[in-house]
């Protein structure tokens, strides 16, 4: 189980995975999408989340935590270049393909925080 303090931190991260999701999902916010969105929840992610400590977790939940932290920082550089290449592209269709990748990447992260939380709120 996590401390609270972990859990509080997680759930301002779903929150913002939420935002810029709902971002994308409005098609006419997505095309504005700025390429600094990604480098903005990469700081909060390197700054909030990485230095959360695995010392005061769980032992039994310490590797989860662990792997929750490497899968959400490989999504969240794959994220980046997503958005990266969303505003650099040109065509309707290819905005359209790099929208979906970008949403199904934020579905992602954002079922990693739910399913901890979840794991939370059992114990």
């Amino acid at each position: 189980m996590l401390p609270k303090s972990h859990q509080k931190k997680l759930t301002q991260w779903q929150d913002l995975l939420l935002d810029l999701r709902s971002q994308v999902k409005n098609s006419s916010e997505a095309l504005t999408i700025k390429s600094s969105t990604g480098q903005e929840l990469q700081n909060f992610f390197k700054k909030e989340i990485l230095p959360l400590n695995n010392d005061v977790i769980e032992v039994s939940f310490q590797s989860v935590w662990q792997s929750f932290q490497t899968e959400s920082y490989r999504s969240l550089r794959l994220l980046n270049t997503d958005i990266i290449f969303l505003t650099s592209s040109k065509s309707i269709a290819t905005r359209q393909k790099r929208l979906s990748q970008i949403e199904a990447r934020l579905e992602q992260m954002i079922g990693y925080c739910q399913s901890l939380l979840s794991s939370c709120s059992e114990s």
